[in-house]
């Protein structure tokens, strides 16, 4: 039987028994493809489904309310699908899980039925959806999508014998399946540069397990044992079943060098001396949220020959998060022993450093007063989006310029941040 097929029947199965769906994987993954799917299987007769995107869904609570009601009222058994649904509560309505949950937990009356859900996440999500109570995640069942083998004409355009070959390039992942070329040997290539460019992006959607467990498969002298029912489908395409005698094993994307994805994961070193790689190392720290905060003393001190370190760093920041994304900064004003830092200053030193007026556009720099009695030691990455709290290493080790010891950049509590964002919004304005 076909595995999509036979997953997309399973999911149709929870729904007609009351249970709700949570679609999770990485970017080009499936996600949208399975909610698309499991929609067309659910038929007209039985089913009234509404469907919800980031651009369509309603921001003012009394509408999106209304909608839900309007869904409920029918005599079909009501499903809302919800693509994507990590980035609608982050950064748009942080209320709706809790108000699903409670709608899919409501019974209207004896003659109607309870409202489904079918919801797409990032892994991450889980832990950056924070509601008051139990949410709607609490409930769905968690289902990764199949991945797609491809055909063997599919194969035939990458230059492959036939599609489980194309399956260890690619992990079978749309964004690698649709890189352009050529040649075969072009494409191939092209895979392997858009494999790198996801990389920082794909670990970032990864909650701190499921980074712990890539660590340990990358990191074996042998294969891992592949694990179906616990972390190991989520981490495609970076990790992939491998058959070997009786018994399936972990294989890591033949595109990926296993030496690029350490650097990027949690409780590993941070990079030294290459600042390419420390700055995939601080976008994988910011997954999807593309206006981070980081928070760090140490910015207002650099030297002459410094900034121009750091003016490379935010340059390859901004290059892997993208076009929409918007870097916030802020530090103090005052260095010891007893100097000011004026936000001319700062502007100078990224002058001198090299700064164009792109980087510079993308960029939000403030400086906090500390003559108010606020003084922030601590280093952070603020993630404001994804609820998350990063404690970095001094700004030096951050840009790869000087080696710290054994640093990382753990998880803290988002109340830790508290005082960071209070003296944001306060702070003067450098850019």
């Amino acid at each position: 039987m076909n595995f999509v097929v036979e997953w997309v029947d399973r999911c149709v199965d929870h729904l007609i028994g009351g249970t709700s769906i949570n679609v999770t994987g990485l970017a080009g993954s499936g996600r949208s493809r399975a909610l698309s799917l499991i929609a067309k299987e659910l038929e007209e007769s039985d089913w009234q489904i509404l469907h919800w995107t980031p651009a369509s869904v309603p921001r003012e609570k009394r509408d999106l309310a209304q909608q839900l009601d309007v869904l409920l009222a029918t005599d079909k058994i009501p499903v809302l699908i919800v693509d994507d649904y990590g980035e609608i509560v982050s950064t748009q309505n942080r209320w709706l899980d809790s108000l699903l949950f409670a709608r899919t937990a409501l019974q209207h009356g004896s003659d109607k039925h309870a409202l489904r859900c079918v919801v797409a996440t990032y892994p991450r999500d889980r832990q950056a959806i924070v509601s008051d109570g139990s949410g709607l995640l609490d409930r769905a069942y968690p289902m990764v999508p199949e991945t797609e083998i491809g055909t063997q004409q599919d194969a035939s355009r990458f230059g492959c014998r036939d599609a489980s070959v194309l399956l260890s390039l690619t992990g079978g992942n749309s964004h690698l399946l649709s890189v352009g070329g050529s040649t075969p040997d072009e494409r191939r290539g092209n895979v392997r540069s858009a494999a790198l460019r996801w990389l920082p992006r794909w670990i970032g959607q990864l909650d701190e397990m499921h980074q712990s467990r890539l660590a340990d498969i990358v990191g074996r002298a042998n294969p891992a044992t592949w694990k179906p029912q616990e972390a190991d489908p989520v981490l495609a395409p970076l990790v992939l079943p491998r058959h070997s005698a009786d018994s399936l094993h972990c294989q890591v994307l033949e595109s990926v060098d296993p030496q690029e994805i350490l650097p990027l994961l949690m409780r590993q070193p941070w990079p030294y001396g290459d600042t390419r790689t420390a700055a995939r190392r601080f976008c994988a720290r910011c997954g999807s949220d593309l206006n981070p905060l980081w928070v760090d003393n140490f910015l207002s001190q650099l030297a002459d020959p410094e900034w121009q370190y750091l003016v490379e760093f935010l340059q390859s920041v901004t290059d892997i998060l993208g076009s929409d994304s918007r870097i916030d900064i802020l530090s103090r004003d005052w260095i010891p022993p007893n100097h000011l830092v004026s936000p001319g200053d700062i502007r100078n030193g990224l002058q001198h450093g090299g700064i164009t007026d792109a980087v510079k556009s993308r960029l939000r720099w403030r400086i906090y007063d500390r003559g108010r009695g606020v003084n922030l030691h601590d280093r952070q990455l603020i993630l404001r989006s994804q609820n998350a709290v990063f404690q970095l290493p001094p700004a030096k080790d951050v840009i790869g310029l000087t080696r710290g010891g054994n640093v990382s950049d753990p998880a803290v509590a988002r109340a830790v941040s508290i005082p960071a964002r209070q003296a944001w919004k306060d702070a003067r304005v450098v850019l």
